[in-house]
């Protein structure tokens, strides 16, 4: 380990005009280890541009390490609020620094404060106006795919948000001011729960604090009604609320390419699910068995070799099970006696029903966007996604 006081001379050589000075410089200030980061704090000032691009490699490794070696130890303790709320505090020190090291908590005390002297006595309804109406937190619809929109203090001091992040910031200041709001893992579009006058009611924060109730979540799905009420009513664990908050991340690091933060929160994604395999459903996924004439089994990406279009494969049929009307009113009326799928489209709300010669297999690796992907799947690996035990809700054609 090298010592503290070396650190002054180190930088210094750290322009070195000889290329094997400078790797031997990297070495020895990469054996500072995560904390290299801190004990650069003080010398930020007196680095020229050309040090901060030789440092800036080794500080996202320490980004990196710091967040490996701390991520696992927050679900091992505490209730849900206090994980969620450590891991997105460690979330935010990775995107903005060691500075940001419990901005997060004291933001959230404000909040809290804030609306208390308020509302003294106000209830989850009262906090959401306050959140939403007067603090005027509001959905990030101009940015939305940006890594940013994951970080809290982000959130916080730009009031914009994905629904996820501002569903976090209302769990957490609420439960600072003694009221209980929890998290509905709505496929595309996470909600907050919470119970009033004895009754169920869903706030979506993403738009302004909307108030909803059972019956108007359900005419937006195609689920049936048991279906629906299931995952509207299911409790989210803090790991399966930051395994949604992950693939955020990664799709976000995509979408502005920046490929190696991607990368980096793909691994950490998948020894986050290794570790706290099945709290997404509280009960472990249940294989799909395939048959020998079926080709394609759950999870696989197809694409439609008539069509064009991508989706990917939710459960199957030996034979088609559609009612005869539809049957007939399908313009190419694959043959019945094969298997036949029930696909998810890429960049769609609907469901299609298609027959196994009429698929093939999609090759492009990429993921597939549609609102239920993330109630019937619990990841993407390799290409594919793993089906976990929800059942298709079969009710013809």
């Amino acid at each position: 380990m090298s010592s503290d006081a070396q650190l002054p001379h180190l930088l210094k050589l750290l322009d070195d005009e000889s290329p094997e000075i400078r790797n031997a410089i990297a070495k020895e200030l990469s054996a500072y280890g995560p904390e290299l980061e801190s004990k650069l704090i003080d010398f930020q000032a007196d680095l020229s541009s050309e040090q901060h691009t030789h440092l800036s490699p080794l500080i996202v490794e320490c980004r990196r390490s710091r967040l490996r070696r701390l991520w696992p130890l927050v679900f091992a303790a505490g209730d849900d609020c206090a994980q969620i709320e450590s891991a997105y505090t460690l979330l935010a020190e990775y995107q903005n620094g060691p500075a940001y090291a419990g901005r997060v908590g004291t933001l959230l005390d404000d909040l809290a404060v804030s609306f208390r002297r308020a509302s003294p006595r106000g209830g989850v309804p009262e906090l959401s106006c306050f959140l939403f109406a007067t603090r005027k937190l509001r959905g990030a619809t101009a940015n939305y795919y940006h890594p940013a929109n994951s970080d809290l203090v982000y959130v916080l001091e730009q009031k914009r948000g994905v629904p996820i992040s501002l569903v976090a910031v209302m769990m957490l200041a609420g439960r600072r001011c003694g009221l209980t709001v929890e998290g509905c893992n709505f496929p595309g579009h996470f909600l907050a729960r919470h119970r009033h006058q004895g009754v169920s009611e869903w706030i979506d924060c993403y738009n302004h604090g909307r108030r909803l109730r059972k019956h108007e979540i359900r005419s937006q799905t195609g689920l049936s009604n048991p279906d629906t009420d299931r995952l509207l009513d299911d409790r989210v664990p803090a790991a399966a609320l930051m395994e949604r908050v992950l693939r955020n991340l990664i799709k976000a690091y995509q979408h502005v390419h920046q490929r190696d933060h991607a990368e980096f929160f793909m691994t950490l994604l998948k020894r986050h699910g290794e570790q706290n395999a099945g709290s997404a459903t509280g009960t472990p996924a249940v294989p799909v068995a395939v048959g020998h004439d079926v080709t394609f089994k759950p999870g696989t990406v197809v694409a439609h070799r008539r069509y064009g279009y991508r989706g990917v494969v939710v459960d199957f049929d030996t034979n088609c099970q559609a009612r005869e009307m539809w049957y007939q009113s399908n313009q190419t009326q694959p043959d019945k006696d094969q298997a036949w799928y029930y696909v998810l489209v890429d960049n769609a709300e609907y469901n299609t029903y298609a027959a196994q010669n009429s698929l093939r297999a999609d090759d492009t690796g990429g993921e597939i966007h549609h609102p239920l992907v993330a109630f019937f799947f619990s990841g993407f690996e390799d290409g594919a996604y793993v089906r976990n035990d929800r059942k298709w809700p079969r009710h013809g054609q």
